[in-house]
């Protein structure tokens, strides 16, 4: 594995690259870079850069860096404010931070929540700086939110002595400060690791402990303990309160963001008939890595590292009743519980298949669930499979696509120099797309920015839920054509949002610059429909570049959209919070902007663009029969499966294709099976072997 200092001198010559790429200063681009990892594993939020410094009402010097506002998240109700501040040192030796330091930059960040929401930030600071729209969004949804979250993120390492936990009140908000030092970036992306520990104390919340007994055997063969108990319906909407959505494991805040509302049942059941809520839920499943049972009692007193793997909308409602319904509802609601203590190595394994099972008992779809489901396989094979055009010395080069979190990190480095070095000039950073990301591209491509800007995860598990629905329907459609035209889409939105800077843009005063790059890739697109063409996708995936009239265009198009975001501010409304709402879009799709026609030498007609994509789907489907024809001489047990769907009521078709498929083995030659059947065949094999 990589050591620290290797990892630490590439992420920061990567930094700088980036930087110099997007016209960004190093600090904010390794803010982005850092958040937008370690929002994968559920560290800290994506920030959205907002740099910011000046000297506050109390004369001393108040500074952010970036934020992130969970108020409108799709349905989470997690209502946090994330507040960032980045000490980077750009030095390719790796600094210590201590505790003076951090308590410092903490008090600058505090410093701009209280002058945002007392007014002196609106007073003193011109309309069009990136700190004025932040700080009235603040002021304006300061009673929304219910907590506030500090994140000092650094490239630096914390001193031995360094406790970095940090818990306090700022205007009577729940407020956690938090190191996010490079140490920590290290462990979790490298190595799938952190060295924070979330302890809750029962005996804090006003009683002794959780009722419970133990439902598994202590001993070392076991991976884990379970524990069957009851747990108050107030003491688990206190603890989303304190720690919101941190306590959510990912794949459950995945399918609760794609949720319409709160589920009407189990809230009727809370309003109307608490006393029967025990009896009325399936209740909660819950992971932990360590606890504390007092077996005299048989209460459960302490919790480390507590994780929801099921029953995240319970939580949620009984959250939403403590908070905006009546509290006291809460005191006649318990709620069954089922515990398990995981501290064995392989505890990330065994937490994602909890969750995963717990789920899909409850007919939550896998593949709203993981990244194990067949789009996400597809669209990683497809990043394997497809290589970009280039010249003998370029050798080959490939669009990567990380389907797990921490996958490319991992490859990059399991090998030796050479092969390492190979895997990045094959698989450059450049040309890396996560999951989130590609959710970000095609849902731009699909003319919906304001869902893009929700934020990362909700657009996932939007776009996760469609591809979902039109899976079945249409697999054949996400094909290796669908994987470059995205690639394509994250070519154009990273050359966009690189040319929107001061520098090109006079117009562009540093604020909303990820707004403004959502925005105009789809009105750029609508304005392509409205013309009945199409952007030339092939062109850009072959030159892996994109013409100066297209950009040129967007600028014109990002302008526009700056100006009808200043004058939503100016009559006091939040141009931030404006952009995750439908009609925003709506607004701005109707806005009639000047066309440049050299533009048009780049596209194809929508009847060509539809013709390819028919053709790509035909060779898909081409391709898939061949490889399941290929792949049926894999297994052996062909008799087996014909016998155990006689015995499960297969129709006679079915059990006639796997007759079929045992004659084409035993005599390939003179006995043929057509690719439909092949695949019919192993579907079949797979329900019933697998």
């Amino acid at each position: 594995m990589i050591s620290i200092e290797e990892y630490h001198r590439d992420f920061i010559s990567t930094t700088s690259d980036e930087a110099a790429f997007n016209d960004e200063t190093e600090d904010v681009q390794y803010l982005e870079n850092v958040t937008s990892i370690l929002e994968q594993y559920d560290v800290c939020p994506r920030a959205t850069p907002c740099f910011f410094e000046r000297r506050g009402s109390q004369k001393s010097i108040i500074s952010i860096h970036g934020y992130s506002d969970s108020t409108d998240d799709g349905g989470l109700s997690d209502n946090t404010l994330s507040i960032f501040y980045c000490d980077y040192t750009n030095k390719h030796e790796i600094e210590t931070i201590n505790k003076k330091r951090y308590n410092e930059l903490v008090e600058k960040c505090l410093g701009f929540v209280t002058d945002s929401v007392n007014g002196y930030i609106e007073k003193h600071v011109d309309v069009s700086d990136p700190g004025y729209a932040l700080a009235q969004n603040i002021r304006m949804n300061f009673e929304e939110y219910d907590r506030i979250k500090i994140f000092i993120v650094t490239d630096k390492i914390p001193t031995t002595k360094f406790k970095e936990l940090r818990e306090e009140s700022i205007l009577n908000k729940k407020t956690i400060t938090r190191l996010i030092d490079f140490s920590l970036f290290y462990s979790q992306h490298v190595s799938n690791k952190t060295h924070e520990e979330l302890v809750i104390n029962i005996s804090n919340y006003g009683i002794d402990g959780i009722p419970c007994i133990e439902a598994t055997e202590n001993s070392l063969q076991t991976p884990c303990m379970s524990y069957m108990g009851v747990i108050p319906g107030y003491l688990l909407a206190i603890f989303y309160k304190d720690y919101g959505s941190i306590l959510l494991e990912s794949n459950v805040r995945s399918f609760l963001t794609a949720k319409t509302g709160v589920n009407k049942g189990i809230k009727k059941t809370i309003q109307s008939n608490p006393e029967m809520f025990f009896a009325y839920n399936n209740g909660v499943a819950l992971t932990a890595t360590d606890v504390i049972v007092d077996k005299t009692n048989n209460i459960i007193t302490q919790i480390t590292n507590l994780q929801i793997v099921n029953g995240g909308q319970t939580t949620v409602s009984l959250f939403k009743e403590l908070k905006n319904g009546d509290p006291s509802n809460l005191n006649k609601i318990f709620v069954p519980m089922k515990l398990t203590v995981v501290n064995s190595t392989n505890s990330v394994e065994i937490i994602h298949n909890i969750s995963q099972f717990a789920n899909t008992q409850n007919a939550v779809k896998e593949s709203d669930l993981d990244s194990n489901s067949d789009f996400q396989k597809a669209m990683e094979a497809a990043s394997r499979r497809v290589r970009v055009l280039g010249t003998r010395e370029l050798g080959r080069r490939f669009w990567y696509y990380e389907r797990t979190r921490g996958q490319y990190i991992q490859e990059s480095t399991k090998g030796t120099d050479a092969q390492n070095n190979l895997f990045k000039k094959e698989y450059s950073k450049e040309r890396f797309m996560d999951k989130i990301e590609f959710a970000k591209y095609r849902c731009m491509y699909q003319q919906q920015p304001h869902i893009v800007s929700k934020g990362g995860q909700t657009c996932y598990s939007i776009f996760t839920s469609q591809i979902a629905e039109d899976w079945d329907k249409n697999k054949d459609h996400y094909n290796d054509e669908y994987f470059k035209e995205t690639a394509c889409i994250a070519i154009l939105y990273k050359k966009v949002y690189a040319s929107i800077n001061t520098k090109r843009c006079p117009w562009f005063g540093g604020s909303f610059r990820s707004q403004i790059a959502y925005y105009t890739l789809p009105k750029f697109f609508y304005m392509l429909e409205q013309r009945n063409v199409a952007l030339n996708i092939r062109e850009i995936w072959d030159t892996q570049s994109v013409d100066e009239s297209i950009i040129s265009q967007m600028m014109v198009i990002g302008k526009v959209f700056l100006d009808q975001l200043k004058e939503v501010g100016n009559n006091g409304g939040n141009p931030t919070q404006w952009c995750k709402k439908e009609e925003c879009w709506k607004s701005f799709k109707a806005v009639k902007i000047e066309f440049n026609d050299n533009v048009l030498k780049h596209t194809i007609t929508a009847t060509e663009s539809e013709k390819e994509k028919q053709e790509a789907a035909i060779e898909q489907r081409e391709i898939e029969g061949d490889l399941a024809i290929s792949n049926l001489a894999l297994f052996n047990d062909w008799r087996k499966v014909k016998q155990l769907m006689m015995r499960n009521d297969y129709s006679i078709e079915d059990q006639n294709i796997i007759q079929d498929v045992i004659n084409y083995l035993n005599d390939p030659i003179h006995n043929r099976i057509t690719p439909k059947r092949a695949i019919r065949a192993l579907e079949i094999r797979k329900n019933i072997v697998d």
